[in-house]
């Protein structure tokens, strides 16, 4: 009939499947992702998938994530399309194996991936400290001076300040009262989490929140979760052997 025709087609111009903006031509700047996807995999224990609720607090862009099965799917496959669903420049990524968990950092902004041994976990609500900082604040990153001295840290350096270091965004609280540092001891990297204070003889205090955990770097790719291999340990040897991860992120 011509009136419900007509109708229809109103529908459609005032915003149908056939008129959807374009933006393409209008000078506007496209979105730049400003979110870090904290996420694990399935079969975590309680004291990891605490630690992945820890570090998703901690981080101001940290965005959650689904659970990955590692078993059926592939993971560089699916927390890739998460990341671009979900306007993520980077990852943080907790897997849980059989031997030991590991912990990959993947970002886009220089492309890049990493596999890191975890181990040493303590999360916040076990360690109870008195250290306390804001929701949303935007952490200083401390790095010892090892990771410039040394050549095939300096890209590690770069990746964990593009997961850890917060972008600037409107939501974030434009207050410092926390540092993350990332120390260099035994072949693996610190971490320790500390409230930064001024006492009353103005000078600066550090009281540590948690939580606590220690990575031994693994592996390192050139791309973002795809890309050749650039780094290998040749000291780290797993609890358990793993199977090879040269073919991983192909």
């Amino acid at each position: 009939m011509p009136g419900r025709g007509g109708r229809g087609r109103g529908r459609g111009g005032r915003g149908g499947r056939g008129n959807k903006k374009d933006i393409s031509n209008t000078g506007q700047r496209p979105m730049t992702p400003k979110f870090c996807l904290v996420l694990g995999s399935w079969g975590m224990t309680a004291t990891e998938r605490h630690l992945v609720l820890d570090l998703r607090a901690l981080l101001p862009h940290g965005k959650k994530g689904d659970k990955v099965d590692t078993v059926k799917d592939n993971k560089a496959a699916v927390i890739g399309h998460s990341c671009r669903k979900m306007f993520c420049y980077g990852s943080l990524f907790l897997e849980h194996n059989k031997s030991h968990p590991c912990i990959y950092l993947a970002s886009s902004k220089n492309p890049a991936t990493a596999k890191l041994a975890l181990s040493n976990v303590y999360t916040m609500a076990e360690l109870k400290l008195k250290g306390n900082s804001m929701l949303e604040s935007r952490p200083l990153l401390h790095f010892d001076r090892i990771f410039d001295e040394v050549e095939w840290m300096a890209p590690l350096k770069l990746l964990l300040t593009d997961v850890f270091s917060a972008p600037k965004r409107p939501s974030s609280v434009p207050y410092v009262d926390n540092i993350f540092t990332f120390c260099w001891l035994d072949g693996r990297i610190w971490f320790r989490n500390y409230e930064v204070k001024r006492k009353a003889n103005k000078e600066w205090d550090a009281i540590e929140i948690g939580p606590r955990f220690v990575m031994e770097p693994i592996q390192m790719w050139s791309g973002f979760w795809n890309g050749d291999i650039t780094w290998k340990s040749e000291t780290y040897k797993p609890p358990v052997q793993d199977e090879p991860d040269d073919e991983l992120l192909e």
